[in-house]
């Protein structure tokens, strides 16, 4: 059982992600980073695309895709705080909220 299993049904992808960084947190907690980074690129991307925004030709990382939704008042300011965690379990709490926010 996983603090993510109600992702399965409509963000699979997602839910592995979340899952299995949880599964590393305590044993690997460097593989859980890796994964909370995937975790949190896919969120990302997924917001760009549902709300429209196209990006421009030069504008391809995910940095740039965070000051788009910055800019356009998509990302809240204490989703955006996530970047400055220290703890894997804090930033997993985090995720799990804005991902709930999202459904």
């Amino acid at each position: 059982m996983s603090n993510f299993d109600f992702l399965q049904k409509e963000w699979p992808l997602v839910a592995k992600l979340a899952q299995t960084a949880e599964n590393y947190i305590y044993d690997d907690p460097n593989s859980c980073l890796i994964k909370l980074g995937m975790l949190a690129e896919h969120i990302v991307s997924y917001i760009v695309d549902v709300n429209g925004i196209v990006m421009p030709e030069d504008a391809n990382t995910q940095a740039d895709k965070i000051r788009q939704l910055k800019a356009k008042a998509l990302l809240p300011r204490d989703i955006d705080d996530i970047q400055q965690e220290e703890h894997p379990q804090e930033i997993i709490i985090d995720i799990g909220i804005m991902v709930k926010s999202l459904g």
